[in-house]
């Protein structure tokens, strides 16, 4: 089985697994499609992902070929077309290891996670254990658990913003 997504904005997609993979397997994997605007027009839509009721690891393979947020990399500027904003509802992330955020790197102005009734534990980085935000990016974190982050250099140990990112926690 594979997960259809439509491919015309706005979208928002909704995944929810139960342990259960389509087709079978242990290695669930969503590819979201890329937009391109009308040429001249604004690019006004924006793309959500919402996972909820997953446990989220680092590979080791990915791990070793991404400095930078080797569970999830969040990526979204000014001119993106392509996932803005990653929602985790009572989701457990756990093991991500990197340069600046062990799990969670985002950066941008259109950069977005939201984490609600989640675990954000045991991952480790140079800088920014758990999640590391930069150049304007959002994370908003609510009714979160943040525990056993280790960040090797300077910043702090789980959570990290700079360059006008702007982190809640409540």
């Amino acid at each position: 089985g594979e997960w259809v997504v439509p491919t015309a904005p706005p979208l928002a997609v909704e995944l929810v697994l139960f342990g259960a993979v389509p087709g079978g397997g242990t290695d669930p994997r969503l590819v979201l499609p890329t937009f391109d605007a009308t040429p001249g027009a604004a690019t006004t839509h924006a793309t959500t992902l919402i996972l909820s009721n997953l446990q989220l690891v680092s590979s080791p393979t990915v791990a070793a070929a991404r400095t930078d947020g080797s569970v999830f990399r969040l990526e979204a500027t000014a001119a993106s077309r392509s996932l803005q904003h990653l929602v985790l509802r009572n989701c457990v992330v756990f093991g991500g290891v990197g340069r600046r955020g062990g799990a969670f790197f985002v950066t941008g102005v259109n950069a977005r996670l939201t984490m609600e009734d989640s675990e954000l534990r045991d991952s480790r980085a140079s800088i920014a254990a758990a999640i590391y935000a930069t150049a304007d990016a959002r994370v908003d974190m609510t009714r979160c658990s943040v525990s056993d982050n280790t960040a090797t250099l300077n910043g702090a140990g789980a959570l990290y913003g700079d360059l006008g990112a702007v982190i809640t926690v409540t």
